[in-house]
C-alpha cells in the first residue's frame, strides 16, 4: 500500500502527497499542482450555455424545461403559474439529487438536496448563483453517464 506521506525537501518534516507547502516551515512543495486541471469543454460550454440565460429568469426556466427532458422525461417537472401563463418553478430530478428552482424577482432561487430510497437526506440547501450553474452541470453529466448517455452528453443536453 503506498505512504500518504513524503518528507519536506526543506526542513525534512512529514508532508502530505500532494500538499501546496510545508506545514512547519512553509517551503514550497515542488511536486504539488499548483492549479486545478480546467474542466473538459463539455462541461465549460454547459456551464456557459446556462450563466449566459441567468439573466433572464423565465427564459431559464424554459430553457431547462426543454432541455433536461433528453435525460428522460422524469427528469424535469415543471408548475406553472395559476393562470398557466408562465412556470413558476422547475423541479429536477437527477439521479440521487433533486432541485428546486424558482424566480423570485429578477432572479431565480436555487434549492439543492440529496435523496435516498426516496426520502430527503440532509439540508436542503440554496445554492447561491455564483456556484450552482457548476453544481447542475456535473449533476447532469453524472446523471447522463448513469443513464447510459456517457457524461459528455452533458454538452448535446446543455448548448
Amino acid at each position: 500500500m503506498p505512504s500518504e506521506l513524503t518528507r519536506c525537501l526543506n526542513c525534512g518534516a512529514p508532508l502530505r502527497v500532494g500538499s501546496r507547502e510545508c506545514a512547519y516551515c512553509r517551503a514550497a512543495n515542488p511536486g504539488a499542482q499548483t492549479e486545478p486541471a480546467p474542466p473538459p469543454a463539455e462541461i465549460s460550454q454547459a456551464i456557459t450555455s446556462i450563466r449566459s440565460r441567468m439573466a433572464d429568469p423565465q427564459g431559464l426556466l424554459t430553457y431547462l424545461c426543454s432541455a433536461l427532458p433528453r435525460l428522460g422525461n422524469d427528469v424535469a417537472r415543471p408548475q406553472r403559474s395559476r393562470l398557466g401563463s408562465k412556470i413558476s418553478r422547475v423541479r429536477l430530478t437527477l439521479g440521487t439529487i433533486h432541485y428546486e428552482i424558482r424566480q423570485e424577482g429578477p432572479a431565480c432561487v436555487v434549492e439543492r438536496q440529496a435523496v435516498a430510497a426516496g426520502m430527503p437526506v440532509g439540508m436542503k440547501d440554496t445554492v447561491p448563483a455564483s456556484r450552482w450553474p457548476e453544481l447542475l452541470v456535473f449533476d447532469v453529466a453524472r446523471t447522463a453517464d448513469e443513464r447510459g448517455l456517457g457524461w459528455q452528453a452533458v454538452g448535446r443536453v446543455l448548448s
